[in-house]
């Protein structure tokens, strides 16, 4: 089932979530032509992607990009077993992702996705297609608008912010505010029953008798909390700017634009109740003169600082830029560094081996030295003896004094030779 709650910018939509999403447990979906599903939501609100099924789920739902599943936090005092935790809803989608098919599909199933929207209406709304408007006086709305598109646009200062006159007139993507109410009070005329229209006063006033309506419409249940002070709202949404009070609006206007805002709009206001403003508490023109003077050069300081801040900021992204690339090189050379030192230290282990090996080596060729030195001695001595044998034998014998041959025998071993003894 699909439930759009729609209202004009600055009419009490983000209030409306609070109470959905405080007293009822439900997320709320935004869809506009301006809206681009965020790469980040995963992070920001800890889901998990949907997948083709999930358990605990009938099969023949949707399942697809835009769809996914939440845990449901339980409310003070439920019981847990009355119903499951989980939960589906929409991503952030832009408008044109609403399509017939999407919608129908959607429309048809039991959970609820509820969707918010400043859009107009579509021309036809389906059965399983459910509609909570919020209305709101157009003094206060208005001046609220035009704050908050100052303030928005004072921070990205990408076109000139809209005048009150613009506001009033709907000089800007939102329409005029009583084509915009009316064409929802049609869409609500015709939905015989499918349709809830709410009051952002009543919502302020009575929030209790607010989520009575909601729950009923709706067929759900709610937490019957105390109410909280609308204090408490703008601490939880701090960036919208808002007083949450239509009394003293008349005090922004001038008499001028108090005259163009009720002629614009009166019609459409006293048709939902809506008194005319206090024509005494408006300001003078020349004070709203002076005021659009001053906040004219305000703009325009800005602008400047703009500039300036984008030309600062271009210097310190090539700052950082060659920070990075230094820190890089850095980084290279602290590697190569420590490449070179691991290098030095194996050449160093090498160094030593060699040293060692060459140690050896040398004690080796001193111990060969020594056993060839001893060898050489046995050999000498050898000789000397085979030499004194010989002239022995000579003088027994009386043989002539002639050179003969020695014996093989009595010749001592040539180096590498075993010495063999007859």
């Amino acid at each position: 089932m699909l439930v759009y709650l729609a209202t004009y910018p600055r009419s009490g939509n983000s209030l409306l979530q609070q109470f959905l999403t405080r007293n009822f447990r439900h997320l709320v979906t935004s869809i506009s032509h301006r809206t681009r599903v965020a790469s980040n939501w995963r992070d920001e609100w800890g889901l998990e992607e949907a997948p083709q099924w999930v358990e605990g789920f009938p099969d023949g739902l949707v399942w697809n990009a835009y769809t996914a599943v939440y845990v449901r936090q339980l409310m003070d005092g439920e019981d847990p077993n009355l119903e499951r935790k989980q939960r589906r809803f929409l991503l952030p989608l832009p408008a044109e992702s609403m399509s017939l098919d999407f919608r129908e599909r959607l429309a048809c199933e039991s959970d609820y996705f509820l969707v918010k929207t400043h859009n107009l209406p579509y021309e036809h709304y389906l059965q399983g297609e459910l509609i909570i408007h919020i209305a709101r006086h157009p003094g206060p709305t208005l001046w609220s608008f035009y704050k908050l598109q100052h303030a928005i646009m004072m921070q990205t200062l990408d076109r000139v912010p809209p005048t009150l006159d613009d506001a009033i007139d709907g000089s800007h993507p939102f329409s005029n505010w009583s084509e915009y109410v009316l064409a929802w009070q049609e869409a609500i005329a015709n939905r015989s029953g499918r349709a809830l229209m709410l009051k952002y006063e009543d919502m302020i006033q009575d929030e209790r008798s607010t989520l009575e309506a909601i729950s009923s419409f709706l067929n759900l249940p709610y937490v019957d909390r105390d109410p909280m002070p609308f204090s408490l709202y703008q601490d939880k949404l701090p960036n919208l700017e808002s007083r949450g009070v239509n009394e003293g609006y008349e005090a922004f206007y001038s008499d001028r634009q108090l005259q163009k805002l009720w002629e614009c709009h009166g019609q459409q206001a006293q048709q939902l109740g809506y008194l005319p403003p206090d024509w005494s508490l408006a300001c003078s023109d020349q004070q709203i003169g002076r005021l659009t003077e001053s906040v004219s050069r305000v703009w325009q300081v800005a602008v400047e600082r703009g500039h300036q801040k984008i030309a600062f900021e271009e210097v310190a992204a090539r700052q950082r830029h060659e920070l990075y690339e230094v820190q890089q090189n850095l980084a290279a050379a602290k590697e190569l560094l420590v490449q070179r030192e691991q290098q030095k230290d194996a050449f160093r282990r090498l160094v030593r081996q060699l040293e060692e090996h060459a140690a050896k080596l040398e004690h080796r060729l001193a111990a060969t030295r020594e056993m060839l030195a001893e060898k050489s001695e046995q050999k000498d001595a050898f000789r000397e003896l085979a030499k004194r044998q010989r002239l022995e034998l000579l003088r027994l014998t009386g043989s002539p004094a002639r050179e003969r041959p020695p014996d093989a025998s009595m010749l001592p071993p040539e180096d590498g030779q075993t010495y063999q003894r007859q």
